[in-house]
């Protein structure tokens, strides 16, 4: 993948921020951009690295922790759209799976700049209540981007396209909820 490809997803991935129905054109429909969509995987573990190392650095077993946060953070970029390729075919959406993949992965990349100085605020001043509104509304903000990728990505009405975001949503919780469960144990 060459840098003017990653530039030109990065500013498509942009362009949904700003919620451009046209961005999702920009994103490479193939299987072979699909694939290549997890290259911003790549690009997003640092910064992820950098929001559980203040988690990892105070674990009691700490190298446990960061090899539970790899795995759960592996986990997260593949189970969602495998999950997705029996989802779109169970809604007739099979043909838009690849644009809709590729488009919600380079999302990922401006989703967590959103999230990042939310997080960093947490870090830095610890659990207080405008925090929490606050961390709220960037998750509500993510949410909603994510419903704006599959109503358009993958054609569904909105009443679908929720349903995505929900599935995801749980699914993520329950793979984080794991990931601490087994940090605990």
């Amino acid at each position: 993948m060459t840098s003017r490809e990653i530039i030109a997803y990065l500013y498509a991935a942009w362009r949904i921020v700003k919620l451009d129905r046209e961005a999702i054109g920009r994103f490479d429909p193939t299987p072979e951009g699909a694939w290549k969509s997890f290259t911003a995987a790549f690009l997003v573990a640092p910064v992820y690295l950098l929001l559980v190392l203040s988690d990892i650095f105070t674990a009691e077993q700490p190298l446990r922790l960061f090899l539970l946060q790899v795995i759960a953070y592996v986990i997260s970029w593949v189970a969602f759209p495998l999950l997705m390729v029996s989802l779109t075919r169970l809604l007739g959406r099979e043909a838009e799976f690849c644009r809709w993949l590729s488009t919600y992965n380079w999302f990922q990349i401006p989703q967590i700049m959103i999230m990042l100085p939310v997080a960093l605020l947490a870090l830095a001043a610890g659990p207080i209540a405008p925090l929490f509104l606050l961390s709220l509304m960037v998750m509500t903000a993510v949410l909603m981007y994510h419903w704006f990728i599959a109503h358009h990505a993958l054609k569904l009405d909105g009443l679908a396209a929720a349903a995505v975001v929900t599935i995801n949503f749980l699914l993520d919780l329950l793979i984080r909820g794991t990931m601490l469960g087994l940090a605990s144990a």
